[in-house]
């Protein structure tokens, strides 16, 4: 049974070392769930072997928690043209169904990439009603990740009230490219599926450990939803790989997220 200030933990963290080894370290400092990414980056699935990831959690003693679907490409879901669509969402189909099979219950995925992504569409809006339809099939939430620009974001759990749709909130992106931080908390906080968080120094995604930059975490406590359990993950990267072993990096990722985690949820040390 998970404890419940100690944070989940995103697979890929800043450290170049296979997979095997990156979990087994973060099972050695303590944390119980994490995200894995499903881009060709992990050998296990540029190889066709994605299973093997959830497997080497197992042995770790780790649940996998969340997927992250890869996002190069994702400004083409708001094409008109279906030629140019189709691959997009064939692979996305692909990941939910996946994360069904293997009990995974989340997968992140990103609406728009960059400062200038095409305006929302209908066909946009229709295929990821067909993305949520697969996702209730295959018993998976798709949460939508704010990003740069969140109109799509907004758009999209506006007009689709499915327990398959929820949303994953990113701190350090909130508060770097929104107006105004946690707006999109407070609008969207009870269809939290996971978050990804981290701080940064105002000026980059840095993606750093909490308390090393200058996000507002009181700020983020009083947006977060009540009266409910907070899927509370971090998604983080050292300052520098090379003056931290990932031991170290881990070791303080466990220290400084169980504190965001008491401090955000009001538990007790």
């Amino acid at each position: 049974m998970r404890k419940p200030d100690v944070p989940g933990f995103f697979s890929w963290f800043g450290y170049s070392l296979p997979i095997e080894d990156r979990l087994r370290l973060i099972s050695e400092a303590g944390f119980d769930r994490v995200s894995i990414w499903l881009g060709d980056e992990e050998a296990c699935v540029s190889e066709h072997r994605p299973a093997d990831l959830c497997a080497a959690a197992a042995w770790n003693g780790l649940c996998v928690e969340c997927a992250h679907a890869p996002y190069d490409d994702c400004n083409l879901l708001w094409s008109d043209e279906d030629s140019a669509a189709n691959p997009l969402i064939g692979r996305m189909v692909s990941w939910i169904r996946f994360c069904g099979t293997q009990g995974i219950p989340v997968m992140v995925m990103h609406l728009t990439r960059g400062d200038d992504p095409p305006h929302p569409s209908a066909a946009g809006f229709s295929r990821i009603e067909d993305l949520v339809e697969e996702a209730s099939r295959s018993s998976v939430v798709v949460a939508l990740e704010n990003t740069r620009k969140t109109a799509a974001v907004d758009l999209a759990l506006s007009a689709i009230d499915s327990p398959h749709l929820g949303f994953c909130y990113d701190s350090s992106h909130d508060f770097l490219y929104a107006s105004h931080p946690t707006d999109i908390l407070h609008r969207w906080g009870e269809r939290l599926a996971t978050t990804h968080l981290s701080d940064n120094d105002g000026t980059r995604d840095r993606h750093w450990i909490p308390g090393r930059g200058t996000i507002d975490w009181a700020r983020i406590r009083e947006a977060l939803p009540k009266q409910r359990p907070l899927p509370l993950s971090l998604e983080v990267v050292p300052i520098d790989p090379g003056s931290q072993s990932s031991e170290s990096f881990l070791c303080e990722s466990m220290e400084r997220g169980m504190a965001l985690v008491r401090m955000l949820t009001g538990e007790k040390a």
